[in-house]
């Protein structure tokens, strides 16, 4: 009986200490959070919207987002990024991802600070998907490269999600509309090699 009592001690004991160190780091936390602030550092009135984020392992976090600051009559955009420190701050300017017109970003941020953005591109009519490696500060690993294997020019394919694993091999996955509709996934190594080309998730 002696020796229960010392153990529901011991229990409880744990049971405080558990509850005091949750409550005190979740304390640090919601203290840590910020006002909301701008993103994007131009002073147009063009319209900017349909943002992505993803946080690497420190905390900081990357924010892609359709940017129309350089288009006329605001039908079309371009794709952006900007890079934060887990506090908030500003590191760098918005950057630009891609050359045509472009939207529907989506972004996986590893534990090391480099991201894969994957978007969708119209050129002259033809709509193609896109992936490209940035370094932790911006800088491109590679090349824009191509995810769809056939050119769309009606009904654009969109980049539903992507998601990367903590030694950088990332998995993308895209609705491609040619027949119907149908949720592909492209498979790739850290090094941007393909390990399964536009696998067909759903057939009806």
């Amino acid at each position: 009986m002696k020796k229960t009592n010392i153990n529901s001690f011991h229990l409880i004991f744990i049971i405080c200490y558990l509850l005091f160190t949750i409550c005190t780091a979740q304390a640090q936390w919601l203290g840590a959070l910020i006002p909301d602030f701008r993103v994007n550092d131009d002073s147009t009135i063009r319209s900017q919207g349909s943002p992505d984020i993803g946080v690497d392992g420190n905390g900081n976090f990357i924010v892609v987002w359709s940017d129309s600051r350089n288009e006329p009559n605001n039908n079309s955009a371009k794709l952006y990024c900007q890079r934060f420190s887990f506090d908030g701050t500003r590191l760098g300017l918005n950057f630009r991802i891609g050359q045509d017109t472009s939207g529907g970003g989506k972004i996986a941020v590893l534990k090391n600070g480099r991201f894969i953005v994957a978007w969708n591109v119209q050129y002259l009519g033809n709509w193609d998907l896109y992936c490209q490696r940035f370094e932790n500060n911006g800088i491109p690993l590679n090349q824009p490269q191509k995810i769809n294997d056939t050119t769309v020019t009606t009904f654009p394919p969109r980049v539903g999600g992507i998601s990367a694993d903590s030694l950088g091999n990332f998995v993308i996955v895209w609705t491609d509309y040619k027949y119907g509709g149908l949720l592909y996934p492209n498979v790739y190594g850290k090094d941007m090699i393909h390990l399964e080309l536009n696998l067909e998730i759903i057939s009806e």
